[in-house]
């Protein structure tokens, strides 16, 4: 169950379609990044650094939830390793669709297309 809430967290549907890119500027991802609409009761922050490492602070209905890991952006794919407080390790390899200085659009597997908006700092 706390797998599904983090991937689902993570990657929060978005609407509409885009074109995929073949080559994902890997200096764009680096920074803080929310979903563009989250679920009621969801507030998540997900940090990208330079050295490849994520942080995801999430609150689902008041319970917080931390975790951190690693990342490879390979052209277009995204393959995250992320441990949630003492649990199994979680894998996951999530397609770029879109990145850009304001936002990006992910899509795992056949799943639908999610969005998220980066934040200013």
């Amino acid at each position: 169950m706390l797998r599904t809430c983090l991937v689902v967290g993570l990657f929060l549907l978005s609407v509409g379609l885009t074109p995929a890119q073949d080559a994902i500027d890997g200096k764009l991802l680096v920074g803080k990044w929310e979903p563009a609409t989250a679920p009621a009761g969801a507030k998540i922050v997900m940090e990208f650094t330079k050295d490849e490492k994520i942080k995801v602070n999430a609150e689902f209905n008041g319970q917080k939830i931390n975790s951190d890991g690693t990342y490879k952006l390979d052209g277009n794919k995204l393959t995250l390793k992320m441990t949630v407080e003492g649990r199994p390790e979680i894998n996951a390899t999530i397609k770029v669709l879109k990145l850009n200085d304001k936002e990006m659009v992910t899509q795992e597997g056949d799943k639908k297309e999610e969005t998220l908006k980066r934040i200013k700092e």
